[in-house]
C-alpha cells in the first residue's frame, strides 16, 4: 500500500511539544516496518511553513527520499479562528484534498488533526466530494471535556467542533491511551473496532544517570536550584495543569520539609504566565527561593533534572498520555501522578497516585514519598520496570497493524485534468456548492490559480499522473 502521512504537526508550533514529538517518532519507527512489509510511504508537507521543509527532509532523509516527499501549497493566511480567512481555509482545504487524491494513496494518515487555530496549517478529512482513506492519531478530547476552559469564543468553538466533524469522517483513530480512546467512543459514539489504543513512548536520551557531586551542582546552580527538590514538568501552563493545587500542596507540607527542599517548576512560560505563578506562590506565603520557576530546559538538562530529583510529581487534571510521566519514570525518578484520565496507565501503581483536586491529599502523597525511603525506593523501581513496558517499536507495530486490518490497495481511474486549471475548476466548483460565508476578493481567487499552478508543477516532479 502507499500509506501518504501528513506531518503538519512537525511544521507548526505543535512540533515544540509532544504532538510534534510523538508524530516525528512514530514516523520514524513505522517507516522501516511499513517498508518490510512491502509498502511505501510517503510525507506530506505544507509550504505555508517554508523554513521546516528542508530541516525535515534532512531530518527523515535516511527513511524517506526527496522524491516521496510532496509539498502542497497552503494558501495563506488560513488561520482558522480568524474569520475573514474563511474562504481561503476551504478552498486550502479543498486544494489540499484534490492534491492528495492524485497522489494515489491508499491511505493518509494524518498525524495531527486539531492544527490550524492559530497558525496556516491546513487539516481536514472528507472536506471535498473525494473520500481518502484516512487514519487519525487521537491524542485526546480535551477542548470537549474541559469547554468552560478552552472553548470561550466562537471563532474557536467553530474551528474545534468542525475539527470533530473531520475526526467522524476518519475510517481509522489511532489512540495514544486507551482513555483517549474510550472517550472516542463515548463522546463521539466512533465505533469501537475502528479505535485502536497504540500507545506511546519516548526518546531513548531518557535513560537514569548518575552524577558525580560536581557535576550534579554544576546543573542545578545553572537553574537556581540550592536544595534538594521536588520537580514539576507540565508540558505547558493552561488551567489543566493545575498549578494552584500544586503550590497550595507544598505549602501544606511541614515546615521542616518545606526548609530543606524547593519546588522546582520548568517548562516554556510566557511572561504573563510566570507572573500568575508568582502571584500564587505569594498567595499561600510561599517565598520565591521555596518555588522556583526555571523556564525552557533541554533535553539533556532535563534528564539530568529527572535524575537528580527527589520526586517527581504530576498533578495534572487530564492528559492525553503524560509524556513527561514517562519520561521522568525512564529516567528514575521518583514519581507520583493524578488518579485522573490516562496518568494511571502510564504510572502503573496504584500507591503513587493522589486526587489532583484535594491539595491535602496531594501534601500527604508528597510528605510520604520525601520522608519513606522505601517508598521512594519503591516508586523508582515501578517505574524503570513500568517505562520498559512503551516503545515505539511496539506503538509502530500496532499502528501499522491496524491500518493493514483496515484498509486494502486501492484501483484508481484517470481523471480528465490536462493542467492546473482542472484543480481551480474542482476547488470552485466544491465551494460553490456550499459557500462559505465569506465571499471571495479578487486577490483570493488569484492565490488559488497561483497555488494550483503550484501543486501541479509539484505533481509533475514528483511523478504523479493525473488520477482520482
Amino acid at each position: 500500500m502507499r500509506i501518504i502521512v501528513d506531518l503538519q504537526a512537525a511544521q507548526n508550533d505543535s512540533s515544540f511539544r509532544g504532538v510534534g514529538r510523538y508524530s516525528k517518532s512514530l514516523l520514524r519507527a513505522m517507516v522501516p516496518l511499513a517498508k518490510a512489509h512491502g509498502h511505501d510511504v510517503w510525507l506530506l508537507l505544507n509550504g505555508n511553513f517554508s523554513e521546516t521543509i528542508e530541516p525535515l527532509m534532512r531530518e527523515f532523509a535516511d527513511v524517506v527520499p526527496p522524491e516521496r516527499i510532496a509539498i502542497f501549497p497552503g494558501m495563506a493566511p488560513v488561520t482558522e479562528t480568524v474569520a475573514a480567512n474563511e474562504w481561503r481555509l476551504r478552498a486550502a482545504e479543498h486544494l489540499r484534498e484534490e492534491f492528495l487524491a492524485q497522489l494515489r494513496p491508499d491511505v493518509v494518515h494524518v498525524s495531527s488533526l486539531f492544527e490550524g487555530s492559530v497558525d496556516d496549517a491546513v487539516v481536514s478529512v472528507g472536506r471535498t466530494g473525494i473520500k481518502l482513506p484516512t487514519v487519525v492519531t487521537l491524542y485526546d478530547l480535551i477542548p470537549w471535556v474541559l469547554s468552560q476552559h478552552y472553548v470561550t469564543t466562537p471563532e474557536y468553538e467553530r474551528f474545534y467542533f468542525g475539527k470533530v466533524d473531520s475526526l467522524r469522517r476518519a475510517d481509522l483513530l489511532l489512540a495514544i491511551s486507551q482513555h483517549s480512546a474510550d472517550e472516542a467512543v463515548t463522546l463521539l459514539q466512533y465505533p469501537r473496532d475502528k479505535v485502536v489504543n497504540i500507545s506511546a513512548a519516548i526518546d531513548d536520551r531518557f535513560v537514569c544517570k548518575t552524577y558525580l557531586p560536581q557535576e550534579a551542582e554544576e546543573i542545578t546552580s545553572r537553574y537556581g536550584i540550592q536544595k534538594p527538590f521536588v520537580l514539576y514538568m507540565p508540558g505547558g501552563f493552561d488551567p489543566r495543569k493545575n498549578f494552584a493545587t500544586l503550590i497550595d500542596a507544598y505549602a501544606l507540607l511541614p515546615t521542616h520539609i518545606r526548609a530543606s527542599h524547593q519546588l522546582v517548576i520548568g517548562s516554556n512560560i510566557k511572561a504573563a504566565e510566570r507572573a500568575a505563578l508568582a502571584a500564587e506562590v505569594k498567595r499561600t506565603g510561599l517565598s520565591s527561593d521555596d518555588v522556583r520557576v526555571i523556564g525552557y530546559v533541554p533535553d539533556e538538562d532535563l534528564v539530568a533534572l529527572y535524575s537528580l530529583c527527589r520526586l517527581h510529581v504530576f498533578p495534572s487534571l487530564y492528559e492525553g498520555f503524560g509524556l513527561p510521566v514517562l519520561e521522568a519514570l525512564a529516567c528514575g525518578a521518583p514519581t507520583i501522578a493524578s488518579n485522573t484520565s490516562s496518568l494511571p496507565e502510564v504510572v502503573g501503581l496504584d500507591e503513587a497516585l493522589f486526587d489532583p483536586r484535594s491539595a491535602q491529599d496531594l501534601a500527604n502523597k508528597m510528605l510520604h514519598a520525601l520522608a519513606d525511603v522505601e517508598f521512594a525506593a519503591k516508586l523508582r523501581r515501578n517505574g524503570l520496570a513500568q517505562a520498559r513496558r512503551f516503545s515505539w517499536q511496539r506503538s509502530a507495530t500496532l499502528a501499522l497493524e491496524a491500518i493493514e486490518r483496515t484498509f486494502r490497495p486501492r484501483d484508481y481511474s484517470p481523471i480528465n485534468y490536462k493542467d492546473e486549471h482542472g484543480f481551480v475548476d474542482a476547488v470552485l466548483a466544491a465551494l460553490s456548492a456550499r459557500p462559505p460565508q465569506v465571499a471571495p476578493m479578487r486577490q483570493d481567487i488569484d492565490l488559488l490559480r497561483d497555488s494550483a499552478k503550484k501543486a501541479w508543477a509539484e505533481l509533475r516532479r514528483l511523478g504523479g499522473g493525473p488520477v482520482r
